[in-house]
């Protein structure tokens, strides 16, 4: 099983599932690879997180990923018009919260707690139905 699964099907709206496994360095490339082609289009997007089986996830990623928003701030930022978690669970909140320490989103975000309000709070930022 994959880390991160990315599902396009619903575009503009991106839904991310991350597993229950702690990636590998490989993977954790991979997927902000993945996230980088997606914001390069310059398309509109609202990515969906789904974190409802996420466990841990190592400071080694969390400062990567931080340092990768950074990076990509001016261009997310751009395209993206809000980000959604679905965090039905503390621990997970808590990474996500290190996360941004490091670095702040560059676009609105909300959390949600079940992935049915998460793509509903999608759709209705980017004013589709």
């Amino acid at each position: 099983m994959a880390y991160a699964t990315i599902d396009e099907s619903r575009l503009p709206i991106v839904l991310i599932t991350f597993s229950e496994k702690e990636p590998t360095r490989s993977e954790f490339d991979e997927y902000l690879d993945a996230m980088y082609k997606i914001y390069s289009r310059r398309q509109p997007v609202s990515f969906v997180f789904d974190a409802t089986k996420v466990r841990y996830l190592s400071s080694e990623f969390r400062i990567k990923q931080g340092n990768w928003l950074k990076q990509n701030k001016e261009l997310i930022s751009e395209v993206q018009k809000c980000i959604v978690f679905v965090i039905p669970n503390m621990m997970v909140r808590f990474i996500l919260d290190a996360i941004l320490l490091i670095t702040p989103l560059p676009a609105p975000y909300v959390i949600v707690k079940s992935l049915k309000e998460g793509l509903a709070e999608a759709a209705k930022r980017l004013q589709i139905s």
